[in-house]
């Protein structure tokens, strides 16, 4: 658990932060305040709706789709399709991170990949 916070914290310092500025903590808390993270399951296909809703709402999400994934492979590939599809149409941007989990950012933030 410890390593996927540390890969959320190396991505919001990618979407947020410049190599040449750092912010202090006052501005770490601002920033978190300004940009909520919510954090959701993914257990079945009816579940994407409330989450695109949360996105629409301009809530950074971290998405559980790990029991999903174990569950049902159909049914969590035609749920990432979704996502996906919403995604597009938004302009949001979706990543995929280790340990099954979905970062789903609404369209102000980019997030930088290598």
């Amino acid at each position: 658990m410890k390593a996927i916070f540390e890969k959320i914290k190396e991505l919001f310092e990618k979407i947020f932060y410049t190599k040449e500025e750092a912010l202090e903590l006052t501005e770490i808390k601002e920033v978190f305040q300004k940009y909520p993270l919510k954090v959701e399951k993914l257990v079945s296909f009816q579940d994407v709706e409330r989450i695109a809703r949360i996105v629409r709402e301009g809530n950074l999400t971290l998405v559980s789709v790990k029991d999903l994934q174990r569950k049902d492979l159909t049914e969590f590939q035609n749920s990432l399709i979704k996502l996906k599809r919403i995604a597009n149409q938004f302009k949001w941007d979706l990543v995929a991170i280790e340990d099954g989990y979905l970062i789903i950012s609404p369209g102000f933030a980019v997030i930088e990949r290598k």
